[in-house]
């Protein structure tokens, strides 16, 4: 069996490429020892078998998260036979960073040039060989929509998987890094008691991490194998920031990023103007503090509405079709049956289904729109727009993503707070969220608003969904003086979609 890793950033379209690839087949679970969702998939291509494995989308693979934990220690340590690195093609210069740190890994590789529909869309031009040199690795156009490029991509991946050769990356850093890196390098080759880190580890990507005190690598090392590597750069790093002024992970980032801005300039041509203003003259509006909040809150009224007044003929059709048919015809079964059967039967099964059936049309037409706001790139902005108003409770706008997850359930909404980076923070948002009204209740919302307010349904419902959000804040208000909850949150950085 070929095992192939999927990695890239998040919103890069990876999973809609395994999807794509797979089909439905994708298998969910939690990798080990944490709630980060886990995917993969196994088919037969050309009479090959293979399993693909959906690793968490990270920007980068340093330890401060544990997507990206897991994502290179799955890559070093388990040992896929080959790494797709997916990336967007519009946006290829934040995208590349992550692939120089999957070429530092050594591990064989080819990326997938996604959404290279709308890169042409945008009348980018790539020339494609030019690209392929500079970075080292083999690449390949792909679309997960229209199917671009899939055959090609797993034909590469198979061939590269069987040759299980590991890479070396084409790109150096700068002369003085280099000598550093070469100088560990040196030492590390000498020590015959790092064996067992160089079986899993490769020399260069050991004297990398040791450059950047990577912490997490370091104190591992220590852990597994009782070695204490701190020493062995010590001298290195001293002369990398003598040198530059800046600490050595620094310097070793700006070097990526240099080599990144020459490979793109050297090989892309854009036109990406008209993209931009229009996602600038929308966000001009979507993002003000003031006219933002108002927008925000006539869309979700407006969501509200749609979905209460527009599912209302469906929620009557149902009602109708489990009374007058369903529930008539299992009646003409069970007649004659005692009478403690025919009511448990009719009244109880038929009735208590129907009860809940009958309100499906209105939990589809509210997901609908969800799923629209959050696949158009709205819902980031509202992480972006809200994040001014989270502060008050303790939170950054991150926090705001979870809560939404709330409104379709309470349960996936606390799994996604594992996705903020403090463990305090993570606690806050978990008490408020049961708060948000979850679509559990908006059948009973439904029902109330069906008995005492039809005119004005969706006004009522928009305004009990209202009521939850503004009790979930004051309890964060009085939770946050807590101990227990309280944290010092970090400035949000959050990637904003064009808007699709």
């Amino acid at each position: 069996m070929i095992k192939i890793a999927f990695a890239g950033n998040p919103n890069v379209g990876k999973t809609a490429l395994i999807n794509k690839i797979a089909g439905s087949d994708l298998k969910v679970g939690n990798w080990p020892g944490v709630t980060v969702e886990k995917k993969e998939a196994e088919l037969i291509y050309k009479n090959e078998k293979i399993q693909l494995i959906d690793l968490p989308g990270v920007y980068s693979l340093s330890p401060y998260s544990m997507e990206e934990i897991i994502t290179r220690d799955y890559i070093l340590e388990e040992k896929p036979d080959v790494v797709i690195n997916v990336v967007d093609s519009t946006n290829l210069e934040r995208n590349l960073y992550l692939t120089l740190l999957l070429q530092e890994l050594g591990k064989p590789m080819v990326v997938a040039l996604n959404l290279f529909d709308e890169f042409e869309k945008l009348d980018f031009k790539l020339n494609h060989e030019k690209f392929d040199n500079f970075l080292g690795v083999k690449s390949v156009k792909t679309s997960a929509t229209t199917g671009m490029g899939v055959d090609e991509l797993l034909d590469e991946a198979i061939k590269i998987g069987k040759d299980k050769k590991d890479i070396k990356y084409s790109y150096k850093f700068s002369d003085p890094v280099e000598k550093e890196l070469n100088n560990i390098i040196s030492k590390l080759n000498k020590d015959n008691a790092l064996n067992k880190l160089k079986e899993i580890y490769s020399l260069k990507y050991i004297a990398i991490k040791l450059l950047e005190k990577d912490t997490h690598f370091i104190s591992k090392a220590k852990e597994r194998y009782n070695l204490e590597l701190e020493e062995y750069a010590k001298t290195s790093f001293e002369a990398i920031e003598t040198k530059y002024e800046e600490e050595a992970d620094i310097v070793l980032s700006e070097n990526r990023y240099a080599t990144i801005k020459g490979i793109v300039v050297d090989t892309v041509t854009t036109a990406l103007k008209n993209r931009l203003d229009f996602s600038d003259k929308i966000d001009k509006v979507l993002l003000n503090s003031f006219f933002g909040m108002i927008m925000f809150f006539l869309i979700m009224l407006t969501v509200f509405s749609i979905t209460f007044n527009g599912s209302d003929p469906f929620i009557n059709w149902v009602d109708a079709f489990m009374s007058d048919y369903v529930g008539k015809y299992v009646g003409i079964l069970v007649e004659g049956t005692p009478e403690w059967l025919n009511s448990l039967v009719v009244d109880g099964i038929i009735g208590g289904v129907g009860g809940v059936v009958v309100f499906v049309p209105l939990m589809l037409f509210l997901y609908f729109f969800l799923s629209i706001l959050e696949e158009s790139g709205y819902m980031a902005r509202v992480a972006f727009l809200m994040d001014k108003i989270m502060r008050k409770v303790g939170l950054n706008g991150k926090a705001f993503v979870p809560l939404i997850l709330g409104f379709g359930c309470t349960v996936p909404g606390v799994f996604a707070t594992k996705t903020l980076e403090n463990e305090k923070a993570r606690r806050l948002t978990a008490v408020m969220l049961p708060f948000m009204s979850c679509g559990a209740r908006l059948p009973v919302y439904a029902l109330f608003v069906a008995a005492f307010f039809r005119k004005n349904g969706g006004l009522i419902v928009f305004s009990l969904y209202m009521l939850g959000i503004v009790v979930a804040i004051l309890i964060g208000l009085i939770f946050k003086r807590f101990d227990y909850f309280k944290s010092e949150e970090k400035a949000l950085l959050i990637e904003l979609p064009p808007y699709r």
